[in-house]
């Protein structure tokens, strides 16, 4: 039993030694087969949908971001806002 988990063990590192090594879309499909062996693989595809969309919907407006260019808004430090007055 000790050389089985010894084995599975080297295993297991060989495999989190290449994980690195793969393309952001070869990841995402690992993660994917390994997110279809849960009992709650439904919900983790779901969640995985969601992220992706939101993931997206960030991109858009990072894109958004440099279309109006840096120059467009004055530096955040020449803003000043008026004390609160109680």
């Amino acid at each position: 039993m000790a050389t089985l988990r010894l084995i599975l063990l080297g295993k297991r590192a060989k495999i989190l030694a290449e994980l690195p090594k793969l393309s952001r879309e070869e990841r995402r499909r690992v993660a994917a087969a390994i997110f279809d062996l849960e009992e709650e693989a439904d919900l983790l595809r779901d969640c995985d949908r969601r992220a992706d969309e939101r993931f997206r919907m960030l991109d858009v407006m990072e894109e958004q971001d440099a279309q109006i260019g840096e120059h467009s808004f004055p530096p955040f430090r020449s803003v000043r806002f008026a004390p609160e007055k109680i």
